[in-house]
């Protein structure tokens, strides 16, 4: 299944690849390589130096970002999805447990027939953790050899039912705790990705907002270089060094922007991958796109 997810990803890399070298090459008239030569240029009062990409550059190198997102997105969604399910699960299982602790199971009696009640993905390393706590293991030990990397709300779980197995006597209130405590949590969670979810599109439109004002920046310059007479200084300025300079620029916000997407609003630094791809996708169309619109 890993190898199927794996092939898949560098299929659709492989594909986003060769469409863009295929339109480089015939469409723009450029050559692959010739466009992925990038000679240095050093602007005027600054101590570094400036790659300065041509055309089919801008459409290279922004594809190479986003197919490489997008494939490992695709390679990663289901692992995102599947901790989405994990979460509810973890929950149900609290409640399951709690429900049996009530009727008079013990702990572990209580784990065992939850197992009944329980789909996977949670249902194997279930079985795993109470397959080693029957065998003897100690709790702790038992959860880290059944889960691998689990999402916090999991481990909240896990926590409240491994407190109420070790402290004996009173352990429904433990767990009930627990599932209330967790309870507050999901809701405060879903609370804040609510209020920032018209940030996403805020901040999704201003970096396309970046890469256009870019251009109407260029334009105003280059009324301003038709006439050197006029301002004789600017003779010295290289468009293509100011262009290069804002596509780079935009590529950065772009990514930053998005791993904050990802991260504060959507919960996961996975689900930034995306809108990397989305955002470098659309930077790189506008700059290649940009004689045209300058015509």
């Amino acid at each position: 299944m890993e190898l199927k997810k794996f092939l898949l990803s560098l299929l659709l890399f492989a594909s986003t690849l060769l469409l863009t070298l295929v339109f480089v090459q015939y469409v723009l008239g450029e050559s692959p390589v010739a466009s992925l030569l990038i000679k240095l240029e050093k602007p005027l009062l600054t101590p570094f130096s400036i790659p300065v990409i041509s055309r089919g550059g801008y459409l290279i190198i922004g594809m190479i970002i986003s197919g490489a997102s997008l494939s490992l997105y695709t390679y990663c969604s289901e692992k995102l999805a599947e901790e989405g399910v994990l979460k509810k699960q973890a929950l149900e299982l609290l409640s399951i447990v709690i429900a049996y602790v009530k009727a008079g199971s013990s702990m572990l009696d209580a784990l065992e027939k939850s197992v009944e009640h329980i789909d996977k993905p949670l249902l194997d390393p279930l079985e795993r953790f109470v397959e080693a706590v029957k065998l003897g293991a100690v709790p702790e030990e038992a959860y880290r050899g059944a889960f691998r990397h689990p999402p916090s709300e999991v481990g909240m779980v896990f926590s409240s039912i491994i407190i109420g197995m070790r402290s004996g006597g009173r352990y429904a209130d433990i767990l009930m705790q627990g599932e209330n405590y967790l309870m507050q949590v999901l809701r405060m969670d879903e609370l804040r990705r609510n209020r920032l979810a018209d940030y996403k599109a805020i901040a999704l439109l201003a970096v396309v907002a970046f890469a256009i004002s870019a251009f109407v920046s260029l334009k105003l310059i280059e009324y301003v270089v038709a006439a050197p007479m006029m301002f004789p200084a600017v003779s010295e300025i290289s468009l293509e060094l100011l262009k290069s300079s804002y596509y780079i620029s935009a590529l950065v916000v772009a990514v930053l922007s998005s791993i904050v997407i990802g991260r504060v609003v959507v919960g996961s630094i996975v689900a930034s991958l995306k809108y990397v791809s989305f955002l470098t996708a659309t930077i790189a169309l506008i700059f290649t796109l940009y004689p045209l619109i300058h015509a």
